[in-house]
């Protein structure tokens, strides 16, 4: 009898996220995820039973890391508002770096797979929602920030933050350097230029 080895369960599921990422959920199959995880399709089939129960615990892993990126820092409220969301910001840039093809994986799949249903186990969202609402309340009521919903807030964090990553490929070349030829990538950018421009924004928009 097999039993389960959970690096064996790690490394198919860090094959098939790859793949997932490169080719979605319709482009890659369980032989695929077992010649790059390489282990055979018995045992594939061992620890996932089906290329949807594989793709459900992976999406759902990643769509609750990709949800939950930064959020604990901005409960934060021995912190001023402003350090907040700078370290909101550095968590979030952290996380694309290290997954950059994680938001366009997310969000294609969201739109595209018919599978990703409430019932199947997507991650649910509301709790955070509920989280960020109270938050900006009770600093709107200390008289801290204008008033502003939590859809609001997360509409303006995510635009500043993932949708650059989404746009990469396009962003490719992001102009020199001042007095040199060194050309900044999209992660110094990040880093550096954009991350004075978000902060400057986000906070002057925020803060009353």
């Amino acid at each position: 009898m097999i039993t389960k080895d959970l690096q064996t369960e790690a490394k198919i599921k860090e094959a098939a996220l790859a793949l997932f990422e490169k080719y979605g959920s319709k482009g890659t199959t369980v032989r695929k995820v077992a010649e790059k995880a390489g282990v055979n399709l018995a045992l594939m089939n061992y620890y996932f039973q089906s290329k949807d129960k594989l793709f459900l615990d992976i999406f759902n892993e990643r769509f609750g890391q990709y949800r939950d990126f930064g959020i604990a820092l901005l409960m934060d409220r021995s912190l001023s508002f402003e350090k907040r969301l700078e370290n909101y910001y550095d968590e979030m840039i952290a996380g694309m770096d290290e997954h950059p093809g994680l938001p366009m994986f997310i969000l294609s799949e969201l739109h595209f797979n018919e599978n990703l249903k409430p019932e199947n186990g997507l991650p649910d969202s509301s709790g955070i929602h509920l989280q960020l609402e109270a938050m900006l309340q009770e600093e709107f009521a200390a008289g801290k920030i204008r008033k502003i919903s939590a859809l609001e807030f997360q509409l303006i964090l995510v635009s500043q933050t993932v949708f650059p990553y989404l746009m990469s490929k396009q962003l490719n070349v992001l102009g020199q350097i001042p007095g040199t030829e060194q050309v900044l990538s999209l992660s110094e950018f990040m880093k550096t230029t954009y991350k004075a421009n978000f902060l400057e924004m986000v906070t002057g928009f925020m803060l009353k």
